[in-house]
């Protein structure tokens, strides 16, 4: 039996040795921008009167010939984990706005992972939270651009209108509308 064993190891050792090892090269990490451009060309955002107030105004910095948001955001009183968050995305084809992408309401925490990328974009550049509550401030936006790298590089190229809204119950409290072109980079 002992025989048996050392003549099977023997033939999965020589089997073994006759393997050639492959080497399989790294996929290179993709350092190139984004395929398109993003151009913010306005942004509308709303809030409930009993919640704070808020203004906003896209302009073209002449620096470099961006349109970046500036303005504010004033939350008066804590938003609790109550609140609910939704979106739609509509895109322009042949001059009609046909909906593109819906995100159903759901719980402030839950929607704030899923828009993850571009929510923690606009938290970086205004301090406004993502998790909840929401505390009580002012959240300014000084020349705030929008980063393409926030957005999947597959995405359909276009013009763009999102509309995100954010309520309590049946109570709208915040409404952000973004209107956006994605352009191919030439």
């Amino acid at each position: 039996m002992q025989t048996y064993h050392i003549f099977l190891l023997s033939v999965f050792i020589s089997a073994a040795s006759s393997f050639k090892t492959v080497d399989v090269p790294e996929q290179p990490v993709d350092t190139r921008t984004w395929p398109y451009r993003l151009y913010l060309q306005s942004v509308e955002i709303t809030i409930n009167e009993n919640y704070g107030s808020s203004k906003t105004q896209v302009r073209k910095d002449k620096s470099d010939n961006l349109r970046k948001l500036s303005g504010y955001v004033q939350v008066d009183k804590q938003v609790d984990c109550t609140v609910k968050g939704s979106m739609v995305t509509m895109i322009k084809n042949n001059n009609q706005w046909v909906e593109n992408y819906r995100l159903l309401p759901k719980p402030f925490d839950a929607f704030m992972k899923e828009m993850q990328a571009p929510m923690d974009s606009i938290s970086a550049h205004s301090g406004m939270s993502t998790k909840c509550p929401l505390e009580p401030g002012n959240y300014t936006f000084d020349k705030y651009v929008m980063e393409a790298e926030a957005f999947p590089r597959d995405i359909q190229l276009g013009e763009y209108l999102t509309t995100t809204e954010y309520t309590v119950g049946v109570e709208q409290i915040a409404k952000f509308v973004f209107s956006t072109v994605l352009d191919p980079i030439v």
